[in-house]
């Protein structure tokens, strides 16, 4: 059976729709003709979780309508209300170079160019114009406060995945203490 924390969400079940099964989903995912491809999602609801075939996908608006094997009454639907829809990472869509997904971003220990640690990201912050990394102190470091970093090429020069680490120039001010 797959822990739920090593999936992702892409979508949440919000409501049945019509009366053969079918379900609408608010898609969670920036990629929402994902579903249309996607052959089997686990979904999560009340610490269970389930593989389950996809059947039939349609985008309608701003929603995704989806059938699912086991689900063939508005009834069973209904059970479903709520459930988030996940996959596991290898089904995740690939991103182009130089993107990257909040969970590959996460954990990344933070540098200058210079050398110094700054902390790790704990959270990106989604803004209208670029990400802010949200880059909490660690035990190596006497100040307490986060700091927050604009994800610009002005400032993040390197992202490397395999060494668990972000290069970033800081702009004047960024890590004034």
């Amino acid at each position: 059976m797959m822990n739920s924390k090593e999936l992702f969400t892409i979508g949440q079940v919000v409501a049945p729709h019509g009366v053969r099964g079918e379900l609408r989903v608010l898609p969670l995912t920036d990629f929402p003709e994902r579903f249309i491809k996607t052959k089997h999602v686990y979904v999560c609801k009340d610490e269970k979780v389930q593989l389950r075939s996809v059947l039939q996908s349609r985008l309608h608006k701003n929603i995704v309508i989806l059938k699912l094997d086991e689900c063939e009454t508005v009834e069973d639907a209904e059970l479903l209300r709520g459930a988030k829809l996940k996959v596991n990472e290898a089904e995740l869509v690939p991103l182009p170079p130089g993107h990257y997904y909040v969970h590959q971003i996460c954990g990344l220990s933070v540098y200058t160019l210079e050398g110094e640690r700054i902390g790790i990201v704990s959270d990106i912050l989604e803004t209208g114009a670029n990400d802010v990394y949200v880059v909490s102190p660690d035990t190596e470091i006497s100040s307490p406060r986060q700091i927050l970093i604009p994800a610009l090429k002005e400032v993040i020069k390197e992202i490397d995945l395999q060494g668990g680490k972000i290069l970033i120039d800081p702009i004047p001010g960024l890590l004034e203490r």
